[in-house]
């Protein structure tokens, strides 16, 4: 399947990831929910255990690639910014692109600094403001 992702499917992923980290790491389930969408050196300690949260995310929606699983339910966990995309939001993310080089831009820089995940950010660029 392509496409946005329904709701219903956000719910799916969100609750596939909760029961895997209840099954494999019970405990604190929001900081293990912070540790999936952190950076990788965090995650790096936990690999084997991370990588099993997202394949049972992954089975959950099986007509969905893993990447776009994986994506997906990365930006659902993060605690960020979500919605319509304002025109200021939209002007600062074509700024800090111009003032970099092509090959360089930093998408984390621009996330941070907008409060929005990095990929999503990189995704309204490249659909929305890219000549």
């Amino acid at each position: 399947r392509t496409g946005r992702f329904t709701q219903e499917e956000d719910t799916i992923l969100l609750d596939a990831i909760e029961k895997a980290i209840r099954r494999l790491h019970p405990g604190d389930v929001d900081s293990f929910k912070a540790t999936l969408c952190g950076p990788k050196s965090a995650a790096d300690q936990r690999k084997k255990v991370l990588s099993e949260v997202w394949d049972d995310a992954f089975q959950a929606l099986p007509r969905r690639s893993r990447t776009s699983c994986y994506d997906r339910g990365r930006r659902l966990l993060q605690d960020t910014r979500r919605g319509n995309w304002t025109p200021e939001e939209l002007e600062k993310i074509a700024n800090m692109v111009n003032q970099a080089s092509p090959q360089v831009v930093n998408w984390q820089l621009i996330g941070q600094e907008l409060g929005r995940p990095a990929s999503a950010c990189k995704d309204i660029y490249r659909h929305r403001l890219s000549s």
